[in-house]
């Protein structure tokens, strides 16, 4: 009996034994649920902030960069990718220096300023596009600390300026070439009364010489360089006083045409260059001076043969932009510009052919009266683009 007692009482610890380890790995299996349920809530509430992070960076439209404290990029906002041109794959993990040039010394001061809790300072640089095209940006940098209080990183916002610059420099340029006007108009009035009196007294001279004489051949010399003085007498004047515009709605693409007719029968015209035209078929209106447009296209395709002594192509397109706005497109594979001479392109006797320096600067006039933008990209050795934007059928938008 004895045994058979001992083998009961071992079996019910056995059993007791089993369901205390039942009862806490049911526990621990519960608290392991909870445990469970709660990691995947803090990880989808983590993921859910980390997605709304990403929402509003991403809906600035500033351009947002973060980098490391060595100045690689990080993150990189749709913002940026648009006034950049740059992709964010393509900059990730690239030094921040290689898009915005060296800003080591800005970094120092924006830390400087955090440190002292003052704002942090802006400054203005240069960026240049994919494609070469130079862009005037404002930046603030600002510290990235982690929850420690230790910097991690940078964060740099940047706006596009370009725009803004480009309109304070078309304002200063405005009041330059009012001030040259006036003074050109002045001057030409005072050479054109006496030049037209010195024509015509070598004109009744030459009439009393003899033709063949080395005194007639001087005579004609003086007559053809008299001409020439009075023509770049009207262009001062021209420049200085244009003529109101007749405006009224007018096919450009005929424009183009007719100048290019005219430009292949030219004197501007050698065998070395070669002219393309993309125009549509369909007519694109505009409501301007046929004239004075004519007067346009005919100064830039002319400087742009200038710029090919050796030969070479000029291409004009035509689009329309908008249903309010149209382009025109000159493009030449010429000597290209400095970016100084493109910043005074327009000035007046600023001339990059040995001209006046007077017809681009009329052209500029011109666009300007018909409510448009004229924009001018340049490459040393490269050739030159001249992009222009007008209004197309309706009224020109008055410009101050």
């Amino acid at each position: 009996l004895v045994p058979t007692y001992k083998a009961v009482e071992t079996i019910g610890i056995n059993d007791v034994a089993f369901l205390v380890v039942g009862l806490l790995a049911a526990r621990l299996a519960e608290r392991q649920t909870r445990s469970d349920v709660r990691l995947i809530a803090a990880t989808q509430s983590l993921a859910s902030l980390r997605a709304l992070h990403e929402r509003i960076v991403e809906s600035i439209r500033s351009g947002v960069v973060t980098t490391d404290l060595q100045g690689r990029i990080f993150t990189f906002n749709a913002a940026a990718e648009e006034i950049t041109g740059y992709k964010a794959a393509d900059v990730r993990g690239q030094d921040a220096s290689i898009l915005f040039g060296d800003l080591h010394d800005h970094i120092g001061d924006s830390m400087q300023a955090a440190e002292t809790g003052e704002p942090s300072p802006r400054f203005e640089s240069d960026c240049l596009t994919p494609d070469g095209l130079r862009l005037r940006l404002g930046f603030s940098i600002f510290p990235l600390f982690a929850e420690s209080g230790e910097t991690t990183g940078l964060v740099v916002t940047f706006q596009d300026l370009t725009q803004v610059r480009a309109l304070e420099e078309i304002s200063r340029r405005q009041d330059r070439l009012a001030a040259v006007g006036r003074v050109a108009a002045s001057i030409a009035h005072e050479i054109r009364n006496p030049l037209a009196a010195m024509r015509g007294s070598i004109q009744v001279l030459r009439s009393e010489v003899d033709g063949d004489s080395s005194q007639a051949e001087l005579m004609e010399i003086i007559l053809r360089e008299s001409d020439r003085l009075n023509r770049i007498i009207t262009d001062y004047l021209t420049y200085a006083r244009p003529r109101a515009s007749a405006l009224a709605s007018v096919d450009v693409g005929d424009l183009l045409r007719e100048t290019f007719t005219l430009l292949r029968h030219s004197d501007e015209m050698r065998d070395e260059h070669r002219l393309e035209a993309d125009l549509p078929e369909t007519p694109v209106v505009a409501f301007a001076d046929g004239a004075q447009l004519k007067q346009v296209f005919w100064n830039l395709s002319r400087n742009a043969l200038h710029a090919m002594p050796e030969g070479g192509m000029l291409n004009v397109e035509l689009k329309r932009e908008t249903s309010r706005r149209l382009r025109i497109v000159f493009t030449d594979t010429g000597q290209g510009m400095t970016p100084e001479q493109v910043e005074r392109l327009f000035e007046p006797f600023s001339s990059t052919t040995g001209g006046t320096g007077l017809g681009l600067s009329i052209v500029y006039q011109i666009i300007r009266e018909h409510g448009g933008t004229i924009n001018v990209r340049s490459r040393e050795g490269q050739g030159t683009t001249i992009t222009i934007e007008l209004p197309s059928s309706k009224m020109p938008e008055v410009r101050l």
